[in-house]
């Protein structure tokens, strides 16, 4: 399962919940993890 999302936060929910995530830049915010990357 695939999870789309504009928010990294979501992104992050989504792999905690084994599902890999794509993060979509709409505003020209970088994404950053966690850990900080």
């Amino acid at each position: 399962v695939l999870h789309v999302a504009t928010h990294a936060w979501d992104i992050r929910g989504a792999r905690a919940a084994g599902m890999a995530g794509v993060y979509i830049d709409r505003y020209g915010i970088p994404y950053v993890d966690a850990d900080g990357s």
